[in-house]
């Protein structure tokens, strides 16, 4: 278990049923109006009707019918705006505007004029592997020879229609209540190639296994990846997303996580693209009773909009969840996470620690909430979100969020953003330190204590430190 920090004064619990009835009924009247713009479903939905009756006959009959519904959805409703409140720091419009081509078979496996042919790629064309376990995708296509998988570990693609529970895995989306599914359900109508990872009960997986998105054009990318940890087993996942190109794109990417009773799921997430695109993800978690779950996020952004959006359904007793990360961002982007953590059994603890360096005329978003609903007693959840800014222009946004139901909790949350202290840097430069080293410093340590879980890892932990070092070298250069 990790001891947190820091831990704010706790909250107190709103003990009046009456009044979270109402809280819910109200939020579910009113986040349907004027939220949306069905408007915006026509750029969203451009070919979609034929994208599917092309597929219609080829795939499950399910995936089929799944891909008209999502349509039907995407239709009624259209894109999220800002007055939606997850949505309050995010505009859309951009991404509305962009005229890309649909990544396709054609085009990742050389049929198009741009594209980039799979068995063309080479493994040294690829980003250093973390580990010997590597599942890579190309442009959002499986890239088999690439990749190297463990013996006992369940893969499945979507046109395997005989794998097991593949269609309750691939429509593994958050309940109804959670409003802002828009993103999810683009997904569900143009993601082509699944990709699903099943550990079979108490298998323990002692190497990581890598998931690697690669993007080599400028392309409208979905991409849908299922990992589901059954009873007693364990895997560590490294998630990565980089590109080959410094164009314009968009990706969605949606993951459903599923960790069953008595497992552990370690999930390392890196994103490092240099392209100025768009990158909208989505991360549903489910946890059964005596589970744990853990991930570290890092995002040294460059794109236009990376924004993070994660789900937590703690739905079973006694069960753990940790949330690590850190956004750097730079030049005229935005790189967001949104969490929402549902408690819905009672003794589990939730932990949230997150880190935002902003510099240029770029921004960093975090709105973090915990949910504790009426059954959940004895939960202990606690939040914290720290900011630095390295310009007079960049923005650090921070909304940290508890709703609670139930008496017997222990819940707290805390936020803070600034600039760096002059102190510290004065002490830095007397020990010998010039101004570029001592800030460098400073901001490394500031962003690595989130990471100090990672210490039992050396090779993880020295791949965060050199992407933050990186990343601080260009950007310290400049100012």
């Amino acid at each position: 278990m990790q001891n947190a920090p820091f831990v704010p004064e706790p909250q107190k619990a709103n003990k009046s049923p009456r009044r979270a009835a109402i809280s819910v009924e109200r939020r579910k009247a009113g986040e349907g109006q004027n939220r949306y713009r069905p408007e915006s479903a026509t750029s969203s939905l451009k070919g979609a009707q034929g994208f599917i009756a092309a597929r219609t006959g080829k795939e499950p009959s399910w995936l089929s019918d799944l891909r008209r519904q999502s349509m039907a959805m995407v239709e009624q409703y259209g894109l999220p705006t800002p007055r939606l409140e997850r949505w309050k720091y995010t505009n859309l419009l951009g991404m509305e505007m962009l005229d890309l081509p649909l990544a396709s078979k054609a085009s990742a496996s050389g049929g198009g004029a741009a594209g980039a042919n799979i068995t063309a790629v080479r493994s040294e064309d690829l980003p250093q592997s973390f580990s010997p376990l590597r599942a890579v995708f190309v442009d959002g296509f499986f890239a088999a020879s690439l990749s190297t998988l463990p013996d006992g570990v369940r893969v499945c693609g979507s046109a395997a229609a005989h794998c097991e529970s593949f269609a309750a895995l691939w429509n593994n989306a958050p309940a109804e209540g959670f409003n802002d599914q828009m993103q999810w359900a683009l997904n569900s109508v143009w993601a082509v190639d699944g990709f699903a990872i099943i550990v079979p009960k108490r298998m323990v997986i002692e190497q990581p296994i890598e998931v690697l998105y690669h993007s080599t054009g400028a392309y409208n990318t979905y991409t849908r990846t299922i990992v589901q940890v059954e009873e007693g087993a364990s895997l560590n996942l490294i998630e990565r997303h980089s590109s080959a190109h410094s164009g314009i794109g968009m990706m969605n990417a949606v993951t459903a996580i599923d960790v069953q009773a008595n497992a552990r799921l370690k999930h390392i997430r890196l994103q490092d693209n240099d392209a100025q695109g768009w990158m909208l993800a989505s991360t549903h978690i489910r946890q059964a009773r005596d589970s744990f779950y853990e991930a570290h996020s890092l995002s040294c952004g460059h794109e236009k909009l990376n924004r993070h959006q994660i789900w937590v359904q703690i739905q079973g007793q006694n069960s753990e969840c940790y949330l690590n990360g850190a956004q750097l961002s730079s030049g005229a982007g935005q790189l967001e996470t949104v969490i929402l953590m549902n408690h819905e059994a009672p003794h589990c603890r939730s932990y949230q620690d997150y880190r935002h360096i902003a510099a240029d005329e770029s921004k960093a978003v975090f709105q973090g909430k915990v949910h504790v609903l009426n059954a959940a007693q004895k939960t202990e959840a606690f939040q914290m979100s720290r900011g630095l800014l390295l310009s007079p222009r960049a923005e650090v946004n921070t909304k940290p969020e508890l709703e609670i139901y139930a008496d017997d909790v222990k819940c707290s949350h805390g936020a803070t953003t600034g600039q760096m202290d002059e102190d510290a840097l004065f002490y830095m430069r007397s020990r010998g330190l010039d101004m570029a080293s001592a800030r460098s410093l400073l901001l490394t340590a500031f962003v690595m204590e989130a990471f100090a879980v990672l210490d039992g890892d050396e090779r993880l932990g020295d791949v965060y430190g050199a992407m933050v070092r990186d990343w601080l070298d260009n950007v310290l250069e400049r100012s």
